[in-house]
């Protein structure tokens, strides 16, 4: 591993002869301040461990006090003020919040594409090509592709009223890796890890727009709260907890936990994972779990449950998804619509084929003040939607 307090230069081009090559070679970066690199590929990144990856996870970390000078990667930082961030302020010119790391890019960086990056304790920002009002200038798009991108404690992606500081963050698929050309963070897991303020095991994540979307074959997961609506699309993967990376994750991951939202939009086909045990995880439960003001579902969703490792399932109720307003919706269907809403009125019992694209089952009145939760033995994805509670059951 290797951590940097202060400002750290590669800089192979400089006075350089055609030969000269910088090779860094660590399992982990840890960088506090400036990132500045010059010398395009010259500068390798190669990891110690003996895994398929070539390239070290990265980690960019900034301290509460002093406030750090803004961190431009890859090319030379610039002198910025800093002051106290407060949430929905517009800063003034040459105003940045406390703790902002800014990614420059010049016409020469390369486009590279990373394994694991971490943000701890940072206030995120990319700057974009019309920072200079000069097409063709010295500064373009700022772009970074990383496959799995953690955060830690308080984390936000900030954008500036005129976005040529751009907090853009997108989850991609395996196919649109390194094709954005907007500047911005994109990756294919989202993973929010237990570490928060203040001891909480729960880190937090502020982004500019109204919602995060999960494409299909993306991931988002964790033990965090994420302060926007999301909305997973068909193929895209919700999994709280451990079930985000599983045994990959840290020690300190491998127990149940609940990921946080707002408003949850699940399309048809969306893949939701939960994992259940014997043990009480961080939240204190037994079982991951989703915490959301209102979730919407417009059809049948996929639901994965399973069993962490050198655990059993118990006899007990094990909270899944927790919701204060629940909505599901449909594309219409007139004519089925208008025969459903008569045999109502005439009193005929519903059929029994599947009601807005979820199996149709006995509805069962349950205890007020829950949500979503699975019993063992042996527990099956089989839904069953409490009107009166508001919570959906998956029952034996």
């Amino acid at each position: 591993m290797i951590e940097t307090f202060g400002v750290l230069e590669l800089d192979a081009l400089t006075n350089a002869g055609s030969n000269t090559e910088i090779v860094i070679k660590t399992d982990s970066l840890i960088c506090h301040d400036s990132l500045i690199r010059a010398g395009d590929d010259r500068i390798k990144w190669t990891t110690g461990a003996a895994c398929p990856a070539t390239n070290p996870s990265s980690n960019w970390v900034t301290a509460a006090a002093p406030p750090p000078s803004p961190s431009m990667p890859w090319t030379a930082s610039a002198a910025a003020s800093a002051s106290a961030i407060i949430k929905g302020k517009i800063y003034a010119p040459g105003e940045t919040p406390l703790d902002t790391m800014f990614i420059q890019f010049g016409p020469n960086t390369p486009t590279e594409r990373r394994n694991v990056l971490v943000l701890d304790h940072t206030v995120l920002s990319f700057l974009t090509d019309s920072f200079d009002h000069v097409k063709g200038g010295a500064i373009r798009h700022a772009r970074f592709f990383v496959d799995t991108l953690k955060t830690r404690n308080q984390v936000e992606f900030w954008t500036d009223e005129k976005h040529e500081r751009e907090g853009h963050l997108e989850l991609i698929s395996e196919p649109q890796m390194l094709s954005k050309d907007y500047a911005g963070m994109y990756t294919r897991h989202l993973h929010l890890e237990p570490i928060g303020a203040c001891g909480r095991p729960t880190s937090e994540l502020w982004l500019p727009g109204n919602a995060l979307d999960v494409i299909t074959t993306s991931t988002f997961g964790g033990f965090g709260i994420q302060y926007t609506d999301v909305h997973v699309e068909n193929g895209g993967h919700l999994n709280p907890g451990f079930t985000s990376l599983r045994l990959r994750g840290q020690c300190y991951e491998q127990q149940a936990g609940t990921l946080t939202m707002k408003d949850l939009r699940l399309d048809s086909g969306a893949d939701l994972h939960f994992s259940i045990g014997s043990t009480q995880g961080l939240n204190g439960s037994y079982s991951d779990a989703i915490d959301v003001d209102r979730l919407t579902t417009y059809g049948s969703v996929n639901v994965h449950i399973e069993i962490r490792p050198c655990e059993r399932v118990e006899k007990r109720c094990y909270p899944l998804i927790y919701y204060k307003v629940g909505d599901s919706e449909q594309p219409q269907q007139p004519e089925a619509d208008k025969k459903e809403r008569h045999d109502r009125r005439r009193g005929v019992p519903p059929h029994a084929e599947p009601l807005h694209g979820r199996r149709r089952l006995p509805l069962c009145r349950q205890r007020r003040g829950s949500g979503a939760h699975a019993y063992g033995h042996h527990a099956r994805s089989e839904w069953r939607h409490d009107h009166t509670a508001g919570r959906h059951l998956a029952g034996e």
